[in-house]
């Protein structure tokens, strides 16, 4: 194997017979039998990365010596070279082509490669588009794909056609001149838990040193599994924190976690009320103390104060995610943010005159007073709107004479309820 400088390119030296002439052309005058082993062990290679790149297919090891091209391989003894004209299982992708009719329509030299996902040889973890191609090649090239398994040794008109093929291509060869070599490309979706192997060969014989450049290009199409979990759902309070569990793995190309964005929003209804402040932007200080209105997004949680305003809301939190292919993955969720502590109400004065009485009261959030009388005859009640620690009069007249139970209620704008109860007589 030899890298060009430069370029990262890696060389396949194709390995001939000694009985095929320098410079040979054309395809073997006799077939050989079908029963010749159809491959030596597949070579692992594996892309740059999962992001769309095209560079060369990157082999498992590095060795002073070219990827071993099977010697001449006629087509009775490989599926490639006589690709069957049927569609594979993922139609859109390259299909095998119609056979030519060409002189040169015969697969030399072909050379097995076990599709990898990474240098340490793993298969992929997410669905992933691989493309390869044999463009730069000294000539015309042809490819096939089979997934989990390398078929059998297959003869044109007698075998079975090979279950696991799934994608195949070949250039149209019009010349034996490398100049118009012909570049064969193939690309098919990787599913997780299955294993590529990809068959690679001419479609025309060429002399010793004749090279073949394979280049790869993976594409990672899934997105990153955004998620988003709290125990506190129905249970955030205006101006209290609420601690979610944020997490985007993603087994493909990857996510930086510093291009991760996160907003918090609440709404009424459909309706935008606030847009929280965001005081970590991703790097949080585990000793910052939020203000009401603010979040902070750390690598595996986000912590949210509510405004003190948000009686009676929905807190919407929402993580986006894209990995480094351009996948993007979102994940939202939704709390009650409600106020569920009740106010206190503090009975200033209770005095009664006659038939009368007055009570003044103080309720320590905005909201309602409702002031009832209990005793001889109907109950008396009254109810005002009052101020947050603000001393709210209500007076009574014409009252009968009789001990009254008096009830004094705060109710606040989340219509939390708050009562306290004194005794008064009326003469």
């Amino acid at each position: 194997m030899t890298v060009a400088s430069g370029f990262r390119r890696i060389v396949l030296l194709a390995s001939l017979p000694l009985a095929l002439s320098v410079g040979a052309v054309g395809h073997a005058a006799t077939q050989p039998s079908p029963s010749r082993p159809l491959h030596a062990t597949p070579w692992p290679i594996y892309p740059l990365a999962l992001d769309g790149r095209r560079d060369v297919a990157l082999p498992a090891t590095t060795l002073n010596a070219s990827f071993p091209l099977s010697v001449e391989w006629p087509d009775a003894a490989s599926p490639l070279v006589d690709p069957p004209f049927v569609a594979p299982p993922q139609p859109g992708f390259s299909n095998c082509d119609a056979r030519d009719t060409s002189t040169f329509d015969y697969g030399y030299h072909a050379s097995w490669f076990d599709v990898r996902a990474n240098s340490t040889l793993q298969t992929v973890a997410e669905r992933t588009i691989f493309t390869l191609d044999t463009g730069d090649s000294a000539f015309t090239g042809m490819i096939a794909v089979y997934r989990d398994a390398v078929p059998a040794a297959f003869e044109r008109g007698v075998s079975a056609l090979p279950t696991t093929l799934i994608a195949c291509n070949r250039g149209k060869a019009i010349s034996t001149s490398s100049s118009l070599a012909v570049p064969a490309f193939v690309s098919f979706v990787a599913e997780p838990g299955h294993s590529y192997y990809a068959e690679v060969a001419s479609q025309t014989n060429f002399a010793v040193g004749g090279t073949l450049w394979l280049y790869l290009r993976a594409l990672d199409v899934q997105p990153p599994s955004v998620r988003i979990q709290t125990n506190d759902q129905n249970l955030a309070q205006p101006g209290t924190e609420t601690s979610f569990d944020v997490a985007w793995p993603d087994a493909g190309s990857g996510v930086d976690d510093s291009t991760v964005a996160a907003s918090v929003t609440t709404l009424l209804g459909s309706k935008l009320l606030t847009t929280l402040v965001d005081q970590c932007h991703g790097v949080p200080d585990t000793n910052l103390r939020l203000a009401p209105g603010q979040f902070c997004r750390g690598r595996d949680t986000l912590r949210v104060r509510w405004p003190l305003s948000a009686t009676a809301v929905t807190g919407r939190v929402e993580i986006d995610a894209t990995d480094n292919a351009g996948n993007r993955g979102t994940a939202s969720l939704r709390v009650n943010v409600r106020d569920r502590t009740p106010p206190e109400a503090t009975v200033r004065t209770l005095k009664s005159v006659g038939r009368k009485a007055w009570v003044t009261v103080s309720c320590s959030e905005p909201g309602r007073l409702i002031v009832t009388l209990y005793g001889p005859g109907p109950d008396p009640r009254a109810a005002v709107a009052v101020r947050a620690a603000k001393a709210t009069k209500v007076a009574f007249t014409r009252l009968r004479s009789g001990f009254y139970l008096v009830e004094v209620a705060c109710v606040d704008l989340a219509q939390n309820r708050a009562a306290t109860y004194r005794g008064v007589l009326i003469a």
